[in-house]
């Protein structure tokens, strides 16, 4: 079983590694544009870590679902 607090914090890292795989394309790309995109993407995934961030204390119930 997990918790919601198990799945937010499986959350809250994918999003993380996903911002790290982003930014480092951003900066190994030659191509501004795609460098661009690649950054734009790495800050959305940063706001959805943040985003289950403050969902995480409002729907923490300590009951495994």
């Amino acid at each position: 079983m997990f918790s919601i607090d198990d799945i937010l914090d499986l959350a809250i890292q994918i999003e993380e590694n996903g911002e790290q795989l982003l930014r480092t394309a951003q900066r190994k790309t030659p191509n501004p544009k795609l460098g661009a995109i690649f950054k734009w993407l790495a800050d959305e995934e940063m706001q959805h870590a943040k985003s289950f961030s403050i969902m995480k204390p409002a729907l923490s119930t300590g009951i495994d679902t």
